[in-house]
């Protein structure tokens, strides 16, 4: 990614500030967020943004119906107009996560969408939504333990470290969704630094390799507001009387799925509050009930409100605690050269270690009903030479296939120099 700290990056910005009349120059990464007058906010681009744009590029908002899409939307249609990039292509976008998101969101980004006069269009994964997704993979947990593709057994859940739900249930689709366009994209996105530590270092613009690579055109992401504070974000809506989503108005923070793998206490706790919610709350800790993994590593969901629970449901959630406990108790006991990660080459066991492995998995796979081979010392030492050989030969198959290549463009350069 490229950061626009630059001096052409700096005139934009400044041809930017006409558009909004603001009172401070823009915040660049590394600077501090600056304190904004009410009414004075504006976005930020670069003279890599515009010049696609005028190029006729389409603009096209990713709309969450959370403040920051709304924000970054409502932002950026005047420095749009202001440069005469046509109306009709300017389109919102919204990822679509099934069951797992509030009832009232659909609604909320269609009204802000008619506010502002951008049509909304909606992108869906085209096997699941977020619920089956978690499903699909607590299944393949089960499955990859018994079949010995797994070291340890793993859930149903998304996590920090494995956001497949952002990739698959919002990058793809919407990629997807872009690339019939048949023209060059700026996607338009609402992250800002101080979200997290992982956005600190937002840049106001990137290339977009993956979508680039599906278009066979240009295609930048483009962060209007990154510099933008929490405080700034609500007093862009109050002073141009944007709406904002309801969850909002409940005590949320932040507005995803009304469950989140990422959530605060507070806005688990407001999520499972509103009625509209409590269907998909009991569903989540049937899940959590049923595989015998927590929601989030250190919370289980169905803590948050068990009120919301039947007696039956509450029973088997304590039951899916202990075995869990149980679970990361046995699992501690794995020898650390066994914990390799994915992709890595597996050390073949000795004897002692292998029956260590083997009692492990013969304990896990009794505890959640797993019918599980490779349950014994020699069954173990004979999968991993397995795999070993396995890896060993997809190695040399894709470091002859770049030899092969890189044969062909060498005769490719002799032919045509």
């Amino acid at each position: 990614m490229i950061d626009a700290t630059t001096k052409a990056d700096d005139r934009a910005a400044s041809r930017s500030a006409q558009l909004e009349a603001p009172s401070h120059a823009p915040a660049t990464p590394g600077n501090d967020v600056p304190n904004i007058e009410a009414g004075k906010l504006r976005a930020e681009w670069t003279p890599e943004i515009e010049a696609l744009l005028k190029a006729g590029a389409w603009a096209v908002w990713s709309v969450s119906g959370g403040k920051d899409s709304s924000a970054a939307m409502a932002a950026t249609i005047p420095m749009l107009d202001a440069i005469g990039h046509p109306r009709e292509r300017r389109l919102a976008l919204h990822a679509d996560l099934g069951r797992a998101e509030w009832r009232s969101t659909h609604a909320h980004a269609q009204r802000v969408c008619d506010r502002l006069g951008v049509p909304l269009e909606v992108a869906r994964n085209p096997t699941h939504d977020m619920i089956s997704r978690w499903q699909r993979r607590g299944d393949l947990g089960r499955i990859r333990y018994a079949a010995y593709e797994t070291i340890r057994h793993f859930g149903p859940w998304s996590a920090s470290g494995l956001l497949f739900c952002r990739k698959e249930l919002k990058k793809v689709p919407l990629d997807d969704f872009k690339k019939k366009l048949g023209a060059p994209v700026v996607s338009i996105i609402g992250l800002r630094r101080e979200e997290s530590s992982g956005r600190k270092n937002t840049p106001v613009w990137a290339q977009d390799a993956d979508l680039k690579a599906k278009l066979k055109q240009d295609a930048l992401i483009w962060n209007p507001i990154a510099a933008w504070s929490t405080d700034d974000v609500f007093a862009f809506h109050r002073d141009r009387d944007i709406p904002l989503h309801e969850a909002y108005g409940f005590g949320s923070t932040r507005l995803s799925c009304a469950f989140c793998v990422l959530g605060s206490l507070n806005d688990l706790s407001v999520s499972a509050a509103a009625e509209q919610n409590q269907d998909l709350y009991r569903t989540q800790v049937a899940m959590e009930a049923s595989y015998g993994f927590s929601f989030q590593p250190t919370r289980w969901l169905g803590d948050i409100s068990p009120s919301l629970l039947g007696a039956d449901l509450r029973t088997r959630l304590a039951a899916a605690k202990l075995l869990a406990q149980r679970r990361r108790e046995i699992e501690s006991e794995i020898p650390p050269v066994m914990r390799f990660k994915q992709g890595e080459l597996p050390i073949v066991p000795d004897l002692n270690m292998a029956e260590t492995m083997a009692g492990i998995r013969r304990e896990v796979s009794r505890l959640h009903g797993i019918e599980a081979r490779y349950l014994d010392a020699g069954a173990i030492i004979d999968k991993t030479v397995e795999i070993r050989r396995a890896m060993i030969a997809a190695s040399e198959r894709k470091i002859a296939a770049a030899a092969r290549n890189a044969a062909k463009s060498q005769a490719n350069t002799y032919l045509y120099a």
